[in-house]
């Protein structure tokens, strides 16, 4: 009896280690990670508020929607992701995300869901962020916005709704980033500003 209750309190005094140790790897870990339900974010690391320049504090509540383009992108990919995630369980990708200063960036992104069956219900998310892949850092800031959705098969038309500005300017965006980079066309630019990406391809 004595031995027995002994080894209950060793099992449930090392459970509630196992849980702080859990806890501890997720907030300090160099991954960005959040968990969430139903897209909305429960918790977050400090790596993930600083990829996306928030105060770890005000992060809890929002919803997935608010680190996308538009909420058109965010639902978009969250549709894509069902399939996956109700087949194994897991979903990996990469995409566009915003940062606060509503400055985009390519990342990959991988999630786990804990409820395959339901598998938006709960879920586990890590981020990288993938901007050293592009190389963009000769181009202005709106430029390699449009250049990077570009890259992701965007039309004009559709790049031109998601940064609020007309088809028509967005084509002389394109026309400058085309000069610039001494490209001709789709094809070469892609090649120009993300290598690793067309070599893959």
């Amino acid at each position: 009896m004595s031995r027995s209750g002994g080894d209950a309190a060793i099992s449930q005094d090392g459970s509630a280690a196992g849980d702080g140790l859990a806890a501890l790897a997720f907030e300090h870990s160099p991954v960005a990670m959040i968990y969430t339900e139903r897209r909305i974010i429960r918790r977050a690391n400090g790596a993930f508020a600083a990829m996306f320049d928030l105060p770890l504090d005000r992060i809890e509540g929002l919803s997935m929607d608010l680190f996308y383009p538009s909420q058109q992108d965010s639902e978009r990919l969250a549709r894509h992701a069902l399939g996956p995630l109700r087949a194994t369980g897991c979903h990996a990708d990469e995409r566009t995300m915003q940062r606060q200063s509503g400055a985009l960036f390519w990342c990959s992104v991988t999630g786990r869901s804990l409820t395959p069956e339901d598998p938006l219900a709960r879920s586990i998310w890590c981020f990288q962020d993938l901007s050293h892949q592009w190389n963009v850092s000769e181009l202005r800031p709106r430029d390699r916005e449009v250049a990077i959705f570009v890259c992701e098969g965007y039309s004009a038309k559709e790049i031109a709704r998601l940064l609020n500005l007309s088809p028509r300017t967005v084509e002389a965006y394109l026309a400058r980033i085309k000069h610039k980079l001494a490209v001709r066309n789709v094809v070469e630019l892609v090649s120009r500003i993300r290598p690793a990406a067309a070599k893959a391809g």
